[in-house]
């Protein structure tokens, strides 16, 4: 089986062939329990939320360009610690990363561009009880002064087979000068 089952999976004897002579395995009594023995490898479960969040406020640059800071929380409610293996941006079409600009909890971290989505490749460990944040940068057109403009973007986490959400992020801008 590869990745979670839905059920137990009972474990059989394996036939192999090694150095040109068959074995057969056929003692599972090792194992501690019945001759029926059975492992379970249905999915785990985890007390863990993804939340996302976007700067208040925004820098608009001369050049058309506005940069927005995010914020992904990834909190564990359970007592036990939880490895993150990567986090993944769903960013609005119109806006950029700014190279260089991910922190995980306050220290730099790696982040890259893959089919349109950010990657930030952990793994991330999150103490029981606790959460962790990360931070980053993102660029927008804000061209033409007076107008309105908004950036969706959703994120996730993924723990070996498990994916965890976060609700759409709205960020909003009013530009007050720039030119494109």
């Amino acid at each position: 089986v590869i990745g979670a089952a839905a059920a137990a999976a009972p474990i059989i004897p394996v036939a192999m062939i090694s150095s040109g002579t068959q074995t057969k395995h056929t003692d599972v009594s090792g194992l501690g329990g019945t001759a029926d023995q059975q492992v379970n490898i249905t999915a785990p479960t985890y007390d863990l939320s993804v939340t996302k969040n976007s700067s208040t406020s925004v820098t608009v640059t001369e050049d058309g360009k506005s940069t927005f800071s995010y914020t992904i929380r990834l909190t564990n409610g359970t007592a036990s610690p939880v490895v993150i293996d990567e986090v993944v941006d769903t960013p609005d079409t119109e806006v950029s990363y700014v190279a260089s600009s991910a922190k995980f909890d306050g220290s730099a971290t790696t982040a890259f561009v893959k089919n349109s989505t950010l990657v930030f490749p952990g793994p991330f460990t999150v103490a029981g009880n606790s959460y962790v944040e990360l931070t980053y940068q993102m660029q927008a057109p804000t061209c033409k002064a007076g107008l309105g403009y908004e950036y969706n973007n959703t994120a996730i986490a993924k723990t070996g087979t498990v994916v965890i959400g976060s609700d759409s992020t709205k960020q909003t801008a009013v530009a007050v000068s720039g030119a494109c």
